[in-house]
């Protein structure tokens, strides 16, 4: 579009006109509505002048619209150019445009209008997912498109259903983006605990958006709870404790319990022991290992080694790890031989093989059948390298049946999550405790104690 600027002022006598010019002109677009940008004339020989805009990178009818008639001064040889430009919100890269003006007699003069954008970049942070084992979580914080000047963005984190300093590191600051530059990193340490909590989240926030992080809990969603084996000599009179450990496989941030009691083998309540009616055990959260002790009454009467059972039921915020749901408690006779039939096997220290420990298992010669169960478990080592090792903890279990007189390598599978513990571990101090029936219906328990080289 062509708009006539007015007539020019003459120059005055003597004088020589002065060549025709125009000022470039460079600011913001504004928000809404229109602003104008004035380019100011000065100059020409003519009397009459023309002032048309085109586009640029700017582009006439979007981001500006032709100039109206201009003001103009006669006589004087000035006058203003005014470009309306569009303001919108839209981030965009700085935008140009041509101005032109003519002065009727073959004088021509151009110049730039520049649109400055004004609109900051809109703000992404993502939401990331992170195991408790990881350490931390990495929010990537992404601008909508490069600033062209540094750009500033606060941040912090906020509490979520994880919360600070217990599951992660509070973190606040700053980031600063260069021109041109569209993401930034920003990393939160997070605490790997030992509680059984379900995934917990916790949020970032930077400027006005927000991203949440989900902490991934890497213990089961309930602990297990089990008991593990126990025994002891009776004693000659009153009473012997005889203590079990109960134990959960790992930390609950809910209060777990469990029913125990106790249930007759060869070792009879009122004869051999003191029965435990239906207790429940309450561990506090963070709580691992409770006792439960059992009075075993002394005597002077020559008997085989018996056994009687620790029985656990109805766990809340627990579970038993597979079918295992008792621990068995030997009494072990300390008033002399009692007869050739005590069905005592013979154990060979345990060995690591293949994922697998192996104990060789005797039936004594002078029985027709040997029917038992072989139990072990790592003893307590508080030198351990490997924390959980340095409270008991049960391996696993297998059964085996002998003929008298023969021997036999029985293998027990350990537990998912003790075999990473020994193998890490390399030296382990274990114990092998077998309880054996004859075909008499007598029942025997010996033990063993070893080293375990698991590399």
């Amino acid at each position: 579009m062509v708009v006539a600027l007015g007539l020019l002022g003459l120059a005055p006598s003597g004088a020589s006109a002065a060549a025709l010019t125009v000022a470039p002109v460079s600011q913001a677009e504004g928000d809404s509505g229109t602003t104008s940008f004035n380019f100011a004339i000065s100059g020409g020989t003519g009397v009459s002048a023309t002032c048309t805009a085109s586009s640029g990178s700017a582009t006439l009818g979007e981001d500006f619209s032709a100039p109206p008639a201009p003001t103009y001064l006669p006589g004087l040889a000035t006058g203003t150019c005014s470009v309306p430009v569009y303001g919108d919100t839209k981030l965009e890269q700085d935008e140009t445009f041509t101005v032109t003006v003519t002065d009727g007699l073959g004088g021509t003069a151009t110049t730039t209008g520049t649109i400055l954008n004004d609109d900051p970049p809109n703000v992404a942070v993502s939401s990331p997912r992170a195991g408790e084992g990881d350490g931390k979580a990495s929010f990537t914080v992404t601008l909508s498109a490069p600033s062209t000047k540094p750009f500033t963005v606060p941040y912090a984190t906020q509490d979520g259903s994880a919360t600070a300093p217990a599951d992660y590191t509070a973190t606040s600051g700053t980031l600063t983006f260069a021109p041109g530059e569209r993401s930034k990193v920003v990393e939160v340490p997070i605490v790997n605990d030992k509680l059984s909590e379900g995934d917990e989240t916790f949020a970032l926030a930077a400027g006005a958006t927000t991203g949440t992080a989900t902490i991934v809990d890497d213990e089961p969603v309930v602990p297990f709870v089990g008991a593990l084996d126990a025994a002891v000599k009776e004693g000659n009179s009153g009473t012997t404790p005889l203590t079990f450990a109960v134990v959960l496989s790992n930390p609950s941030v809910k209060p777990v319990s469990v029913d125990v009691a106790t249930q007759n083998g060869t070792a009879i309540a009122g004869q051999d022991f003191v029965a435990l009616p239906p207790t429940t055990l309450t561990f506090a959260p963070g709580e691992t290992v409770k006792q439960v002790t059992v009075a075993v009454i002394g005597d002077t009467i020559p008997e085989p080694d018996e056994t009687f059972t620790l029985v656990l039921a109805k766990p809340v915020n627990a579970a038993f790890a597979g079918q295992r749901t008792a621990a068995l408690g030997g009494i072990f006779n300390d008033d002399g031989k009692a007869d050739t039939s005590d069905p005592k096997a013979g154990l060979s220290a345990p060995r690591y093989t293949k994922g697998r420990i192996a104990v060789r298992v005797t039936c004594p010669a002078t029985e027709t059948r040997c029917v038992g169960r072989l139990t072990l478990f790592t003893r307590a080592d508080r030198g351990s390298a490997v924390a959980a090792l340095r409270r008991e903890q049960r391996i696993g279990a297998a059964d085996f049946t002998l003929a008298g007189g023969r021997s036999a390598t029985v293998l027990v599978r350990p537990a998912k999550r003790v075999l990473p513990l020994l193998v890490r571990a390399r030296r382990v101090k274990v114990a092998a405790f077998a309880v054996t029936r004859d075909a008499a219906g007598n029942t025997g328990a010996t033990h063993v104690n070893g080293v375990l080289k698991t590399r």
